[in-house]
């Protein structure tokens, strides 16, 4: 189930839905939605983020945008990064179906790793698939992808040099909490933060400081 998809964006995964005119208002109006959500969800205001998400569903919904819904639910799914919860993928599958909806039926294959064919896989899912970890370290510097993307590719390369190369993991989680902080996505800078300590703890080096500053942060993240 841990797929190199988990490190998809979610707003290149909606945007790269060729099938739906991107210029429509009603594909504007959902999406911006949807990035509110994911601008919230990623500085861990959870509840706001929540209300956005349902207001890009309804708009998707109005107007029949199957393929769309099926997208939020997957970009959805792969926010939550560690914590998925399998009855969003459902829904990402049910819409998929409903909508007869081939790129984002194999998406979910992807996802659940079963069978799936390449070629149908929309982006990132094309370039990322069957990489290495340092070829996703190399794809995070690719300018075609947005800042959200770069910063969860840094974080599997680095989650996947953890044990036989701490030294390579803090750098590259290094690199990730950089770009989290310009934009303020405390939930993502969380994330940077455990790599970066557990990367330490296994250099033998003191971790302390990288302690205290995830208990600043959990501190004044708000609770679901």
């Amino acid at each position: 189930m841990k797929n190199l998809i988990i490190i998809l964006t979610a707003a290149v995964l909606l945007y790269s839905c060729a099938s739906k005119p991107q210029s429509s208002p009603d594909f504007l109006y959902g999406s911006r939605f949807f990035n509110v959500y994911m601008e919230n969800y990623l500085k861990g205001e959870p509840k706001v983020a929540e209300s956005y998400f349902y207001k890009a569903e309804a708009q998707f919904r109005k107007v029949d945008s199957l393929c769309n819904l099926s997208r939020i639910y997957l970009g959805r799914y792969v926010l939550e990064e560690g914590e998925e919860d399998p009855a969003v993928l459902e829904l990402a599958k049910k819409y998929a179906d409903l909508g007869a909806c081939e790129e984002e039926q194999q998406s979910v294959l992807y996802l659940t790793g079963q069978k799936y064919d390449g070629n149908k896989l929309p982006e990132p899912f094309r370039t990322i698939e069957g990489t290495d970890r340092e070829k996703l370290a190399y794809i995070a510097t690719d300018s075609k992808f947005d800042d959200v993307t770069k910063t969860r590719l840094l974080r599997k390369a680095a989650i996947d040099y953890i044990i036989d190369n701490p030294k390579r993991s803090e750098e590259l989680a290094e690199k990730a909490l950089e770009l989290d902080k310009y934009h303020g996505w405390s939930l993502n800078l969380l994330r940077d933060l455990i790599i970066i300590k557990n990367a330490r703890i296994k250099q033998g080096k003191n971790a302390d400081d990288i302690a205290t500053r995830i208990e600043l942060i959990k501190s004044v993240m708000v609770k679901k």
